[in-house]
């Protein structure tokens, strides 16, 4: 089907400065939180298998991090939680660090961000990695609530909000798990996959691979897709993100980085490493920082709009269920009462209107992120995703960023 909307714009970190902002809040800016990181550890009983021993059940050790929105003072006039939960999962032998600034971005603007790391240098078959996320729900879900709560994640994680993304090869697993309706008995309301990858000559598709745009032109459901204009080796033609755009449903929203590369969504600890992941993987000129900033923008739109239309708990309908308008008063009331965000408010209300296991002892780090300036107001999801697309339209100078909407 074809694509509707299409919004071309040009984006950069210069143009990031100056861009479409309403009411001095920038939405290619860290949001009215700052975040602290909680990391634990779960232990899998499930398969380890790598390419030689794919019947391997030793013991998994599965390091989690989760980055947790925080009001900076007892007198901050943000709410306090509890906040969405987006699964963020790693590229092929990527850690998790990789996407620690877009974990950051995220929950500046009030998710809570849930990542773990995969064995390093062991090939996982898909259908073996797929139980991890459960465990590591399963964690959140203890180290949130009840008696084994961590002060840091009292009643912050919602997960009766709970999205699903990743770059790459978790693109692929987050489309799995979105298809799968669900994780630890969890509904899952959403996806946004980033450049992700399918099945590919050195894992074609079988029972341990099983096909993602496969399953969700199955499962006929809508997501958001941010892909890389430049083509390589680890993103090819026959894997990448246009087999995902062919198999979403109407509704869903594609938004192509021109100058991008696979690797440009990634950005390492250290210079090495992501000079190595360019070599290797294939880079691009687009800056990571632009790369992060517009990806965060598009999932928060996407997300808010997704969260704001589900307010009765309901699971995301199919291609042939008829999406609530994003301007629709009911959509606008829901986001308001149920995803309220403080930010500075009359232009956005506007906006709004127009638009319409075991859980060890936690490692807190505390980050001295600023909030976002300014009045405060509640930010609804369709107002975010109308703010994410006039970006679009009147965004920047380096790098071409093309959105569009699946009709």
């Amino acid at each position: 089907m074809p694509f509707l909307w299409p919004l071309r714009g040009r984006a950069s970190a210069a143009a990031s400065r100056t861009q479409f902002m309403m009411n001095e809040v920038d939405i290619m800016r860290d949001g009215p939180y700052v975040w602290s990181k909680v990391t634990g550890q779960v232990t899998s009983v499930r398969s380890a298998g790598n390419h030689l021993q794919q019947d391997d059940s030793r013991p998994l050790k599965l390091p989690l991090f989760v980055t947790v929105p925080m009001v900076s003072s007892p007198t901050d006039a943000a709410p306090p939680g509890p906040f969405p939960v987006c699964v963020l999962l790693n590229g092929f032998q990527a850690r998790a660090s990789y996407y620690a600034p877009l974990a950051r971005r995220l929950a500046s603007w009030g998710y809570v961000v849930l990542q773990y790391n995969a064995p390093a240098l062991t090939i996982i078959p898909d259908a073996a990695e797929m139980p991890y996320l459960g465990e590591a729900v399963r964690w959140l879900q203890a180290a949130s609530s009840g008696e084994a709560a961590q002060p840091t994640l009292q009643g912050r994680a919602d997960l009766n909000r709970l999205v699903v993304a990743g770059h790459s090869r978790g693109g692929k697993l987050a489309a799995l798990h979105f298809c799968s309706g669900s994780v630890a008995g969890l509904p899952i309301r959403s996806a946004f996959l980033i450049d992700p990858v399918d099945n590919t000559a050195y894992t074609p598709e079988s029972a341990a691979y099983p096909s993602a745009s496969k399953a969700l032109r199955a499962a006929g459901r809508r997501f958001g897709v941010a892909a890389a204009g430049l083509i390589g080796s680890a993103n090819p033609e026959g894997s990448n993100w246009r087999l995902f755009e062919a198999a979403a449903a109407p509704g869903s929203w594609r938004l192509l980085l021109q100058r991008a590369g696979h690797t440009t969504f990634m950005k390492p600890p250290t210079g090495v490493e992501a000079c190595l992941l360019d070599r290797i993987f294939g880079g691009g000129p687009l800056s990571r920082d632009t790369a992060v900033s517009v990806t965060a923008a598009a999932m928060l739109g996407w997300f808010g709009q997704e969260l704001a239309q589900q307010p009765s708990g309901k699971h995301q309908g199919g291609s042939r269920t008829a999406a609530a308008s994003a301007g629709s008063t009911s959509s606008v009331q829901a986001a308001a009462h149920g995803l309220g965000m403080p930010l500075a408010a009359a232009g956005l209300r506007e906006a709004a209107a127009a638009t319409a296991a075991s859980t060890p002892e936690a490692d807190l780090v505390q980050h001295s992120t600023k909030p976002a300036a300014g009045g405060v107001g509640t930010l609804s999801g369709p107002a975010l995703a109308a703010a994410f697309q006039h970006w679009v339209t009147a965004a920047g100078d380096e790098a071409g960023v093309e959105f569009m909407v699946k009709s």
